[in-house]
């Protein structure tokens, strides 16, 4: 993803080789050279009360998304969407910080913003093979850019 204010900025998930991610949690990587060199962000937001630390499998990044009005507006979508984990996270700082959206029960797999109002946020996701219940569908939520309301 190429930031619409420095295109020096970029950011990319990444997915383990080798068939295993055990000790693989959301790799996000951001360059600020135009992709000469490339550093690990962490994407966890603080945990709270109920939250399990990080590093629980293959937290894999299924989609980033870059507010279209707040290049440092970012959002970071995977597969987990366990209760201790977070199927959606966002930075309002270019990544410094994250902080957990709740209220999708399945593993978010596309990010979208409304282009003509950029205040509501759409995830799609998918249905989860095993062993959690989850289903496939699309998830609105309005003021989520700015407010970080959860997704219903």
């Amino acid at each position: 993803m190429i930031d619409f204010v420095n295109p020096n900025i970029l950011y990319a998930g990444l997915f383990p080789t080798g068939g295993s991610c055990a000790s693989f949690h959301r790799l996000l990587v951001k360059s600020i050279d135009g992709g000469t060199s490339w550093s690990s962000i962490s994407t966890d937001p603080p945990p709270g009360p109920s939250v399990e630390p990080p590093g629980h499998g293959c937290d894999i990044i299924n989609a980033l998304l870059m507010d279209p009005t707040d290049a440092s507006t970012l959002y970071v979508a995977n597969n987990q969407f366990h209760e201790f984990l977070y199927p959606l996270v966002k930075s309002t700082d270019g990544g410094a910080t994250w902080s957990a959206l709740f209220g999708v029960a399945a593993p978010i797999a596309a990010l979208a913003i409304e282009p003509r109002n950029p205040n509501t946020l759409y995830a799609g996701t998918f249905k989860y093979p095993y062993p959690l219940p989850s289903a496939s569908g699309v998830f609105k939520a309005a003021m989520a850019a700015r407010s970080g309301v959860t997704l219903a």
